[in-house]
């Protein structure tokens, strides 16, 4: 129940309160179009002008686009449909996440193991809890490698129908990199990374393990890549945006700046584990890691081959590596998992128990009431949102502003708020009855007369 509890308070407020991260609100307002009939799968539109000199929209592989959209044509175009898509992406997350824990206790990897502990471990790293608030294509890709992970362990360790998880594995980890590219694909590494910690099988062995979901991946890229209109829009995403934006558009100065940023995430998740680290050497118990001890190593390593890789270029931010986030609160849980053990074993546990079940559920409960005070609420972006609400109301929906080049292509988040709510689109081409510039701007064509309402950062006019 702390868990459940940690999970609303550092999500649900969020979820559910207006205001989101650009790049989530870009996809939701693509998402939309897909469900309404602009553009398809292969070739989504975000807005007419379009991105990066394409009328189309390419800036991510688009399985995301298209699971989305599914949302948006059952529940519409309301304020909550993408956040119920996070919110049903935290879920799946968070029950493969306990499948990983049955499983581990099924292949007898590990005894007792508490479900629960690497969940709240994984929910306390800020940047998890702030990506399933903000709609980034990570959260779903995360679900496509949980599943792989699942599979290839199974493949890995299981001596019945080995081969079919290995190739259910690999469509998996097809369908990770289809969310986001290359980042959904390290999972691959697991055969080599158990054989490398635990040295259960030869060589070859593993090394067959690891090309059947190779082989499969490169398959599902093969039968896509037949189509003309999968291929064209394949071309687009990787060679003209993914690659010139890796030569040309860097977000981080130098190639560490990943490993800071991990480690600096991970501070919330590890500082337990040197706690228990120091407590068991302290009282001589050292022993009692050691039994786990490869298998938490196993867990770090997959968390490093889902992270550390992005060195490779400089366009590097935090939520790139969510998916890898999981492994790394795995591998933390499993030192922590006797300590947690020993107490909930203990007689002072027995005895408070009850009490502490009665005090859990009032958390829980308190916390869901806490978190539904957010609903609508602007934690992000409140002065943009106003101007939002003020323009959509003046102009409706489904319309038209004139705008200039400044704002269209420097102002994205109003201009994201703005179609997502009204399906409003800023232009740079007439004929349009509203203009729309900055409240710095000299405007002095005299078929213009200003419209007068309260915006904080935009003056809106209308054409005689």
């Amino acid at each position: 129940m702390i868990t459940f509890s940690a999970v609303v308070l550092l999500v649900l407020p969020w979820l559910i309160s207006d205001g989101m991260f650009m790049d989530g609100q870009q996809y939701a307002c693509v998402a939309m179009n897909m469900a309404a009939g602009k553009g398809n799968f292969w070739f989504p539109v975000f807005t007419e002008i379009g991105v990066g000199g394409y009328s189309t929209f390419h800036e991510q592989a688009p399985l995301m686009f298209g699971l989305q959209s599914l949302f948006f044509k059952v529940l519409g175009n309301g304020f909550l449909t993408e956040r119920i898509y996070g919110f049903c992406m935290l879920i799946v997350t968070i029950l493969l996440m306990f499948r990983i824990s049955k499983l581990l206790i099924k292949l007898k990897l590990i005894d007792k193991f508490y479900a629960f502990l690497p969940v709240l471990l994984w929910i306390i790293v800020p940047v998890v809890h702030w990506s399933f608030a903000n709609n980034v294509v990570e959260i779903t890709m995360g679900v496509f490698i949980l599943l792989s992970f699942i599979f290839i362990l199974k493949g890995t360790v299981e001596k019945s129908r080995k081969y079919l998880w290995l190739i259910l594995a690999g469509i998996n980890i097809f369908l990770a990199s289809f969310t986001k590219g290359l980042p959904g694909i390290f999972v691959i590494t697991v055969p080599f990374l158990f054989w490398f910690v635990f040295k259960h099988e030869s060589f070859t062995k593993m090394l067959i393990k690891t090309l059947v979901p190779i082989f499969v991946l490169v398959l599902c890229y093969v039968v896509i890549l037949l189509f003309p209109e999968a291929r064209e829009s394949m071309y687009i995403h990787w060679v003209t945006r993914v690659f010139d934006r890796i030569k040309s558009d860097p977000v981080v100065s130098y190639r560490a700046a990943v490993f800071i940023s991990l480690i600096t995430e991970l501070l919330p998740l590890y500082l337990p584990v040197l706690f228990v680290l120091v407590m068991f050497f302290l009282k001589r118990k050292l022993t009692v890691l050691k039994k786990y001890s490869k298998l938490s190593l196993f867990f770090l390593l997959v968390g490093f081959s889902g992270s550390l890789p992005l060195m490779l270029t400089l366009v590097q931010r935090n939520f790139y590596y969510l998916g890898a986030i999981p492994f790394f609160a795995f591998s933390a849980a499993i030192v922590i998992n006797p300590v947690i053990k020993s107490f909930i074993e203990s007689n002072i546990f027995n005895k408070m128990q009850k009490y502490f079940n009665v005090i859990t559920l009032c958390v829980f409960l308190a916390s869901i009431v806490f978190s539904l005070s957010f609903y609508k609420k602007a934690l992000r972006d409140k002065d943009i949102l106003e101007d939002v609400y003020t323009i959509g109301d003046l102009v409706g929906k489904d319309s038209k502003i004139r705008t200039s080049g400044d704002i269209l292509f420097n102002d994205w988040s109003f201009r994201c708020y703005l179609l997502r709510y009204y399906n409003i689109e800023l232009v740079n081409y007439p004929p349009t009855d509203y203009h729309l510039y900055n409240k710095s701007d000299s405007i002095t064509l005299s078929s213009l007369h200003v419209i007068e309402c309260d915006l904080n950062n935009y003056t809106i006019y209308l054409d005689n």
